[in-house]
C-alpha cells in the first residue's frame, strides 16, 4: 500500500516532463509488485494460500522481474540526483572561493552526496539478487547470500544512525 500511495502523491504533485517522477513511479512499482508477488509465494510456499503450478510459476517468473525493474529505477534516480548533487557543489565552490563558511556548508553538502551514492551502491549489491535469480547473472549461491547479507547489515546500520 505504501508504493501505492508513493506513486499516487507523485502523480498528483510532479508535472508529466519531470523525469523524476517516472523514476519514483517505476522504483515504486517495481518493487510494489515485487512485494506483493513475493508475499503470494510465502503464502503458497507454507499452504496457507493454494495455487496451481502455472500460477506459482507465473510468481516465481515475475517476481525477480519486478524487484529490478524497481532497482533499475531506484539506481537511475540515485544517478540522476548525484548528477544534481555534483552540479551544486561545483556551483557551491565557484561560489564560495574558499571562505569558513562555504567549507562548513560544503560539509553538510558532502554528507548529502555521500548518502545518495551510499543508495546507489546498496541497489546495485541488492540488484545482483533478482537477476541472478533470473539466471542474467551468473553468481553462486553464496554470492548472493553474501551480497543479501552486506545490503541487510548495510541498511540497519543506517536505520541506527538515524534513530
Amino acid at each position: 500500500m505504501d508504493h501505492l500511495n508513493v506513486i499516487l502523491k507523485t502523480i498528483a504533485g510532479k508535472p508529466d516532463n519531470d523525469p523524476v517522477k517516472w523514476m519514483i513511479i517505476g522504483k515504486a512499482g517495481g518493487l510494489g509488485a515485487w512485494l506483493t508477488l513475493d508475499a503470494l509465494q510465502w503464502l503458497a510456499a507454507n499452504g496457507i494460500l493454494t495455487l496451481e503450478n502455472d500460477s506459482k510459476l507465473f510468481l516465481s517468473f515475475y517476481a525477480p522481474r519486478c524487484w529490478a525493474f524497481g532497482l533499475s529505477f531506484s539506481c537511475l534516480q540515485s544517478l540522476f540526483k548525484l548528477d544534481e548533487w555534483w552540479r551544486r557543489e561545483r556551483a557551491a565552490r565557484v561560489e564560495a572561493g574558499g571562505s569558513v563558511k562555504a567549507d562548513i556548508r560544503s560539509l553538510k553538502h558532502r554528507e548529502e552526496g555521500l548518502k545518495i551514492a551510499s543508495e546507489l551502491a546498496m541497489d546495485l549489491i541488492d540488484l545482483i539478487i533478482p537477476l541472478s535469480m533470473m539466471g542474467s547473472l551468473k553468481v553462486s549461491p553464496g554470492f548472493v547470500g553474501f551480497a543479501g547479507t552486506v545490503t541487510s547489515v548495510w541498511s540497519i546500520s543506517n536505520l541506527l544512525k538515524n534513530s
